[in-house]
């Protein structure tokens, strides 16, 4: 999509954004789980 609305440079940047939050927020998910297994977080009931 914004490689249709917006110019190769900006195309690029914008994706390179959305690769880098997804990077992100795996890296967040799969320490939770890690703290979660040894026990170092009370799960919500």
């Amino acid at each position: 999509m914004a490689h249709t609305y917006l110019t190769p440079i900006t195309a690029v940047g914008a994706g390179s954004y959305v690769v880098w939050q997804n990077l992100i927020n795996s890296w967040q998910l799969w320490r939770e789980r890690k703290r979660q297994e040894a026990g170092l977080v009370k799960l919500p009931e």
